[in-house]
């Protein structure tokens, strides 16, 4: 591709898109919990997952931009680590309504 003048993709690029994932997912899964019970984290992983291998090839296809490998690493495991972080905070929530009973 290029150069457009514009700064390179760093490994700072990759961690944007894990957060951006992880917080995606615990949105997701946050979102869809009362309709799904207990595959709303399945499918806020399937879903993010989707989206980020989604855009990634769109990217290809549009070129503008590239299509990136890494990107398509980085986005499912931020979506898994959002997932791990709704599991732990619905059952911390669940404990503690537990004890308050």
């Amino acid at each position: 591709m290029p150069s457009t003048g514009l700064p390179s993709a760093s490994g700072m690029d990759k961690l944007e898109h894990f957060i951006a994932y992880l917080i995606l997912s615990f949105l997701i899964s946050l979102t869809v919990r009362e309709r799904l019970k207990e595959l709303e984290i399945t499918a806020a992983f399937l879903f993010a997952t989707g989206l980020g291998v989604l855009l990634e090839i769109l990217q290809g296809i549009g070129g503008a931009r590239e299509c990136s490998s890494w990107d398509a690493v980085a986005d499912p495991l931020g979506a898994a680590a959002g997932c791990m972080v709704f599991y732990i905070w619905r059952h911390k929530r669940a404990g503690e309504n537990h004890k308050k009973v």
